[in-house]
């Protein structure tokens, strides 16, 4: 341990779950997040707000909708730039920050398995890019490729995701 290893606070990560409970049944949630890639997918320029708003119009909780909103696209990116070396780990929030990881999460496994089907499926790739447009990681990767960085060689830091307005 360095000496200002003493000094950063311990990071807790969950066991297996999700970072908040919803009282939603797998099948309904498989449906749930297939129909919010739908709205990803016809919306080209939807805000955040409409997203999440549409998102919670199908299922009203809104925690859930939230984490659709931030897991969709981060799930799409993964799947697209499977190349990178992606942190496991997320950060939310708060008056102390929270660190999960989404490999133990258990809503945004079902949405990597729902998103990898569907982005197999797909019969236009516009579609899958506008759910790729709300990713920061995509955008970052995309910027980093732009200045002629290698996809193997690109590491991501923990995904950091911020309040949102809603």
């Amino acid at each position: 341990m360095g000496f200002f290893d003493r000094f950063q606070k311990k990071k807790q990560l969950p066991s297996r779950g999700s970072y908040f409970h919803t009282a939603i049944n797998d099948d309904d949630l498989h449906t749930l997040i297939n129909q919010a890639i739908d709205i990803f997918e016809t919306n080209e320029q939807a805000s955040t707000e409409s997203i999440i708003l549409s998102i919670y119009s199908i299922y009203p909780d809104k925690n859930l909708a939230i984490a659709l909103y931030r897991f969709i696209p981060t799930a799409f990116c993964r799947l697209f730039f499977y190349q990178v070396n992606y942190s496991d780990e997320y950060i939310l929030p708060g008056k102390e920050e929270q660190y999960f990881r989404f490999s133990e999460d258990a809503i945004y496994t079902m949405v990597a398995i729902i998103s990898k089907q569907r982005i197999v499926q797909s019969l236009r790739p516009e579609a899958t890019f506008n759910v790729l447009f709300h990713s920061a990681d995509f955008n970052a990767i995309n910027k980093a490729l732009k200045d002629g960085g290698e996809l193997e060689d690109i590491r991501t830091s923990p995904a950091y995701y911020t309040k949102t307005a809603w």
